[in-house]
């Protein structure tokens, strides 16, 4: 649960006025509830009494009348406000917390190669949204349950000290329900979590593979595993929904409990003459009223192992991703340094690099080759910073004092679907037209995107529809040069392209950016060929 309160507590720190609003209005909510039923009870049973005795028309009917209309709105006018405030505060959090989580598995090669789209996806939606339940059914319910429990204590402690004696009891006779409850479901909640993961995992699959599940005929066993999911997650429901229906049972019995000991307590108060009947009424009605507080704490327990599984799981993406441990150095001649480099992509594995030394001038062209697995993709995204060293240093060198920007083309090019003009202006959102159409004409894309009916305004799919392999990653290079970073970190930047169109975009982004510095992980003589510097990474020596 730390790492549920982990959350909570930024999110204390962000919305901290709106919090302590809501929880004022869902105190008053309640308190007004109570106040409303027991006046009611004491309106009713004392024109009653007044009936009886022949004072009808000297009873004052229009004052607790007026209360009782009073309390009515009031409540309304307070409900309204603690949605508004609670609600408002908890989109608004998390909100900004699902661009942070983004930010940080976007930042970590580490986090998306451990975990597949669809299992982000399910941490980035069904994961926030047991955990953002956290505030609005535990911990508001549970603050507001004290202070009602303490203020009924308080108040009816000069009539009677067993009156708080019973109130205490029952009180805490719920939170041991309460707790039960949260221990009874803490497999059910765990294999719920579980369990919808894996049927959206499942599912996505079958949709996204539906064609190579046809032909190889692995519909029925796709379907099958969608299944067992399914099933796996509807016996973890049901059990769940027994738990809840035990922890209301719980609770609607401890309000049986308190009803019973108001009235033989306010019976014996009455008897003795400290308190009237219509005020006794008033006590028996609003104590059985006041067990609306655990109401929502109810399905908050049953939920609370959930949420703090939630909760670890998120608190793993936020974590994941490394700080970048970049030091400014003053040199002006290096543009990149790597110093006495240790990594490896698992705890335990080999080394993928170990004490490894490289340098980069400014304005230099450096070409990287070696065997496939020597370590190119991983040296550009260690200076990336996607990736932490285990030791050793990265230092980007500076010009003017001003940390100089790097741009990253990966193996992976990334299209998301919308316009080509939106894609492109992911790098430069205010880039005008023109910019655009230079960015392409040095790609060599400008006359196909010409020719088609919408221009720049031509739909792309995320999978880049109309357009092959080479053109797809010719966009996502359109992008690096709408930014034109001072440092260029380019994996494989000719992939699917023939000889002769791959050596005019490369003397064309060469002849774009003259002063860059260029770390190019090379697969072909034609990169190669261009660079100022080859460096060769041999899988022995490195490791």
């Amino acid at each position: 649960m730390k790492h549920a309160a982990y959350f909570m507590g930024l999110m204390w720190r962000e919305q901290r006025d709106s919090l302590l609003l809501g929880a004022l209005a869902s105190f008053l909510v309640l308190l007004s509830g109570i106040a409303l039923l027991g006046l009611s009870g004491w309106f009713i049973t004392a024109a009653g009494l007044a009936g009886l005795a022949g004072a009808g028309l000297t009873f004052d009917f229009f004052r607790p009348s007026a209360g009782i209309r009073f309390l009515a709105l009031f409540r309304t006018a307070t409900r309204y406000g603690e949605r508004l405030a609670t609600h408002d505060a908890t989109l608004r959090f998390f909100a900004s917390l699902r661009a942070t989580l983004f930010h940080s598995i976007a930042r970590s090669q580490t986090t998306s190669r451990r975990f597949r789209s669809s299992e982000l996806l399910q941490r980035l939606t069904g994961d926030l949204e047991i955990l953002d339940t956290f505030y609005l059914r535990f911990l508001i319910p549970a603050a507001v349950a004290i202070a009602l429990t303490a203020f009924g204590c308080v108040l009816l402690y000069p009539v009677s000290w067993s009156f708080t004696a019973a109130i205490g009891a029952v009180f805490f006779f719920c939170v041991f329900v309460i707790f039960l409850s949260a221990l009874g479901t803490r497999k059910s909640a765990r294999r719920i979590a579980l369990g919808t993961e894996a049927l959206r995992v499942r599912t996505i699959d079958l949709i996204h593979a539906q064609t190579d599940l046809l032909f190889s005929g692995g519909i029925a066993a796709q379907k099958s595993r969608i299944g067992r999911a399914a099933q796996y997650l509807a016996d973890a429901g049901s059990r769940l929904a027994k738990n809840e229906i035990a922890a209301a049972s719980g609770i609607t019995f401890c309000g049986a409990v308190l009803t019973l000991a108001f009235i033989l307590l306010g019976g014996a108060a009455f008897e003795a003459g400290a308190i009237t009947g219509p005020v006794m009424a008033m006590l028996v009605i609003g104590g059985l009223a006041a067990l609306e507080v655990f109401t929502p704490l109810r399905r908050g327990a049953v939920e609370f192992d959930r949420i703090a599984f939630s909760g670890r799981r998120l608190h793993l993406l936020v974590t994941s991703a490394p700080e970048r441990d970049c030091r400014i150095f003053a040199d002006k001649g290096l543009a990149i340094a790597v110093l006495d480099l240790t990594c490896r992509h698992r705890p335990n594995a080999q080394p993928v690099f170990r004490h490894f030394n490289f340098a980069a001038r400014r304005g230099e062209r450096v070409a990287l080759t070696g065997k496939s697995g020597c370590g190119k993709s991983t040296l550009l995204s260690l200076i990336a910073g996607l990736r932490q060293p285990e030791s050793g240093y990265i230092l980007i060198g500076n010009q003017h004092g001003v940390h100089p920007a790097l741009g990253y083309l990966t193996q992976e090019t990334e299209l998301f679907k919308g316009s080509i003009a939106e894609n492109l202006r992911i790098a430069r959102p205010e880039a005008s037209e023109e910019a655009l159409w230079h960015a392409l004409e040095i790609i060599e894309l400008r006359e196909k995107i010409e020719a088609l009916e919408g221009k720049l305004g031509w739909q792309i799919g995320e999978t880049g529809n109309g357009f092959s392999g080479g053109e797809r990653r010719r966009l996502a290079l359109a992008r690096l040069i709408l930014r034109n970073p001072a440092i260029w970190l380019l994996d494989e930047p000719t992939a699917g392209l023939d000889d002769a169109l791959a050596r005019r975009v490369l003397d064309r982004l060469f002849l774009f950016a003259p002063d860059a510095t260029f770390v190019i992980a090379a697969h072909h003589d034609r990169e190669i060929g261009l660079a100022h510097r080859i460096v060769r990474l041999d899988i022995a020596s490195l490791a």
